[in-house]
């Protein structure tokens, strides 16, 4: 019986030996099985310790602030959620409602918005038209209805003469032109003025002679055609008509009775007349109780149908007052004409 047990308890002994090497065998490669431990371990295991010093001496660390830097604190970190934020901004792209849009639109008025003193400036800013007229002549017209009964200097190619506007502030004048590109410049003083451009197609198709002065100068420009002589007929100047073949004209401008005016006369012929022949130009100056004993300057302008433009300045000693009503005859200023036939 003894027997038979021990010989039990080997067989036995022996399986085990056998299921033990077999299960070892067979689960080499199986993980272990993990290892629970307490929370105090893991806590170990997952940081060292740290004691209440430390973290004294880290928050002092992590709340020193250098002078040039602003210091924070008292700030509380809010995180909202992602249905948070999409209300916001739900929120803050609402539209109002159509009532609410409407009421904010104000109405626009464009003369409302222009500042008074823009508009009454603007409204009286001088305005200058020009329209060519036959015989190379030149409409000038002038609006300044906050200037009325102003002093108006027309200034062109060196031409100038001085006129007044009306009591609306108007003034329209005809002026020779002495350019094909004809610019005007209007000045009214105290910065005020208008500028003007037309262009004279004509213009190549007549000579023009001028003489020009400021005051009462007793200056006068003269032409004599075809050999006539002072008085004669072809004699044409301010103080007689022309009633020659050769169909010139004699334009004043300036008004003589304003004081120290700008003045001129500009004598006008076609380069191509009835017949051939010759005009003579010259400038006379009167010795008046005006001029008398006195230095006076004036200009000599030329226009020929070449499209040549001269200019010659006059400076004259007027004898002493004795002399008044006597004339001073000044040639060489201007060059005679020499017209061709038609």
């Amino acid at each position: 019986m003894a027997l038979t047990n021990r010989f039990l308890m080997g067989c036995a002994s022996l399986s085990m030996v056998f299921a033990i090497g077999f299960v070892m065998q067979n689960g080499a490669d199986t993980p272990p099985a993990p290892v629970v431990r307490s929370y105090d371990q893991a806590q170990r295991l997952i940081a060292p310790p740290v004691s209440t010093d430390t973290l004294a001496e880290a928050s002092a660390e992590a709340m020193a602030v250098s002078r040039d830097r602003i210091a924070l604190s008292d700030i509380a970190l809010t995180v909202g959620t992602a249905s948070d934020a999409a209300d916001d901004a739900v929120d803050a792209l609402a539209l109002p409602a159509d009532d609410e849009r409407l009421a904010s639109i104000a109405p626009i008025d464009p003369m409302n918005d222009l500042a008074p003193l823009e508009v009454a400036e603007r409204a009286c800013d001088p305005v200058m038209e020009l329209s060519a007229q036959p015989g190379a002549m030149v409409l000038v017209s002038i609006d300044a209805p906050c200037l009325p009964g102003a002093r108006v200097t027309l200034h062109h190619n060196g031409l100038m003469f001085t006129h007044l506007t009306d009591a609306a502030g108007q003034l329209v004048v005809s002026a020779p032109a002495l350019s094909e590109s004809a610019v005007f410049i209007a000045d009214l003083g105290n910065g005020d003025g208008a500028v003007g451009h037309v262009m004279v197609p004509d213009m190549v198709q007549y000579e023009r002679a001028a003489a020009q002065w400021r005051g009462d100068l007793g200056i006068s420009l003269h032409a004599y055609e075809f050999g006539a002589t002072y008085g004669e007929e072809g004699h044409v100047w301010a103080g007689a008509l022309s009633t020659s073949a050769v169909d010139a004209q004699m334009v004043l401008l300036g008004d003589r009775d304003l004081p120290e005016s700008y003045r001129a006369e500009v004598y006008t012929v076609p380069a191509t007349a009835a017949m051939a022949g010759q005009v003579q130009l010259s400038i006379e100056a009167e010795v008046t109780v005006a001029n008398c004993d006195r230095d006076i300057q004036a200009e000599a302008i030329q226009w020929r149908a070449g499209g040549q433009l001269e200019v010659r300045e006059l400076s004259l000693a007027v004898p002493g007052c004795d002399t008044v009503g006597d004339f001073l005859l000044l040639k060489n200023l201007l060059q005679d004409l020499k017209l061709a036939a038609r």
